[in-house]
C-alpha cells in the first residue's frame, strides 16, 4: 500500500538534479521534504552561495555594473546570511567566506571571450516519462559560435577529477539534454566558476556522460518509487550543519 501511494505521489513529480541527488544523500531527509512536505530551513553555505549567485545574475543581466558588485556585496551580506557558519578551530568561517567573496568581486573580470545567450536559464525537459527542470547559470557562445554551459559554485573543487567536480559535470551533462533539444547541438565545453577560490575548471563535453546521467536519473526515480524504509545517512557534519531538517530530525541525536 505504501509503495502504491508513493508511486501516485511521483507520477506528476517534477524532478531536478538536486532532488535526485538528495535521495542518495539521505533518504530520510528526502522523505521529510518531498513526501511528508515538512518545512525545512536553509544553512550558512546555501545562503552564501545563493547570495553570490544573485549578484552574478544581476551582473550578467546588466542590472549591476562591474564597479558596483563589491559595494552591493558588502551592503547585502549581513541580511543575506541568516544562519551562523559552523565552528572551525582553524579559522572563522564566516569571515573567511566573506573576505573570499569580497576579493572575488573586487577582482572579477568581464567574460569578454563569450557572448552570453541566457542567464539563469530555466529548462524543462523529459527523460523517458520523467519530468525534469533545471536552471543553467550561464549559457554562452564563443567566437566560433559554439555553445558553453557555465555553472557558479562556492565549493572548493580541488581538481577536475574530484568527486565534487564529477557531480557538477553530471549536473551540467543533464542540462545539456534540453540544450540539444532547443539548439540542435550539445555544448562543446562545460565550465565551473569556483568563485570562492577564484578557480576556473573546464572539461570537453562527453556524449557518453549524457547516457550515464540518463541512466542514473531513471534508476534513482525507480529506487524512490520502491523505497519503503527511508533510513537516514548519519554524517555528523551534514546532520549538524547542512540538512534542512537538522533541528527536527529524530536521528540527529542518536535515537
Amino acid at each position: 500500500m505504501i509503495i502504491i501511494i508513493q508511486s501516485f505521489i511521483f507520477d506528476d513529480f517534477i524532478w531536478s538534479f538536486s532532488r535526485l541527488n538528495s535521495f542518495h544523500q539521505c533518504k530520510y531527509q528526502f522523505k521529510q521534504q518531498y513526501i511528508d512536505c515538512l518545512q525545512g530551513e536553509s544553512n550558512f553555505f546555501a545562503e552564501y552561495g545563493s547570495f553570490i549567485h544573485n549578484i552574478l545574475e544581476k551582473f550578467f543581466k546588466g542590472e549591476l555594473a562591474i564597479y558596483e558588485l563589491s559595494t552591493f556585496y558588502k551592503e547585502g551580506y549581513q541580511n543575506a546570511i541568516q544562519h551562523p557558519a559552523p565552528p572551525n578551530k582553524f579559522v572563522d568561517l564566516n569571515q573567511s567566506y566573506y573576505k573570499a567573496g569580497l576579493k572575488y568581486f573586487n577582482e572579477i573580470e568581464d567574460y569578454d571571450e563569450y557572448n552570453i545567450i541566457d542567464v539563469e536559464k530555466k529548462v524543462d525537459f523529459k527523460i523517458d516519462n520523467i519530468k525534469m527542470v533545471g536552471y543553467i547559470d550561464l549559457l554562452a557562445k564563443d567566437k566560433d559560435n559554439r555553445l558553453h554551459i557555465i555553472d557558479h559554485k562556492s565549493s572548493n573543487i580541488k581538481s577536475l577529477k574530484s568527486q565534487k567536480a564529477k557531480d557538477y559535470w553530471k549536473q551540467m551533462s543533464l542540462y545539456s539534454i534540453p540544450i540539444k533539444e532547443e539548439f540542435g547541438e550539445y555544448p562543446c565545453q562545460l565550465h565551473i566558476n569556483a568563485f570562492r577560490k577564484q578557480q576556473w575548471y573546464t572539461t570537453d563535453f562527453n556524449i557518453e556522460e549524457v547516457s550515464n546521467v540518463k541512466k542514473w536519473a531513471t534508476n534513482t526515480v525507480d529506487l524512490v518509487r520502491k523505497e519503503d524504509e527511508w533510513n537516514p545517512t548519519i554524517d555528523e557534519f551534514f546532520c549538524s550543519y547542512l540538512c534542512n531538517f537538522r533541528n527536527k530530525c529524530k536521528y540527529r541525536w542518536g535515537n
